[in-house]
């Protein structure tokens, strides 16, 4: 480094291949250390992703040689350390206890330095507050992906609402014909016999 150019003042100065790829996401993105739940934002300290393969292993009589059926990707498990500052931390901390307990749904969670966003169901979570802390809770959570009901069908709503309304159109064309029907037929008078 040239003598005359004062050295970085800062860590985000310096330049890597990882700091230069995350300045490349996109701003919506681009929130290192936000994340949210159920629309209730926290910060995140650690963030950590599992899954794998289900697998079944089948070992037999006089084979040496077992058999792994494979049964399918394992569900997402995320599980994250996040935390909650400031003078209002206990707002955002009721706010995220209620959603975290809510059970209507599976919500929406949207992590740092990931794109998708994931439907999750929280399976258990860990509010810790200390005294010496002060305006800060830590908060220790564990996600599941939530899926698919087996038989359940996922919905095409363009599909229903085109279909829905070709069936309403197909419905007034044929009550339009019928009316047309009713009024062009020659009128019938009844005939009084003479006296």
């Amino acid at each position: 480094m040239p003598f005359n150019v004062l050295p970085p003042n800062k860590i985000g100065d310096i330049h890597n291949p990882w700091r230069d790829s995350y300045n490349q996401l996109p701003p919506d993105v681009a929130n290192f250390g936000n994340a949210s739940y159920r629309g209730i934002p926290f910060y995140v300290e650690i963030v950590a992703k599992g899954s794998g393969r289900r697998s079944v292993l089948h070992e037999f009589p006089k084979r040496d040689t077992p058999y792994a059926e494979d049964l399918g990707r394992r569900a997402y498990q995320f599980t994250i350390v996040g935390y909650l500052i400031g003078p209002i931390y206990q707002t955002f901390r009721d706010s995220l206890e209620n959603a975290l307990e809510s059970n209507t749904t599976p919500g929406e969670l949207v992590l740092p330095l990931r794109v998708q966003r994931y439907l999750v169901t929280c399976v258990q979570y860990v509010i810790s507050e200390r005294r010496i802390w002060g305006g800060y809770a830590e908060v220790e959570m564990t996600f599941v992906e939530s899926g698919v009901a087996p038989g359940a069908q996922a919905t095409n709503t363009q599909a229903q609402i085109a279909a829905t309304s070709a069936a309403a159109a197909a419905a007034a064309q044929q009550q339009l014909i019928q009316n047309n029907n009713a009024f062009s037929t020659q009128p019938t008078f009844a005939t009084i016999p003479p006296p």
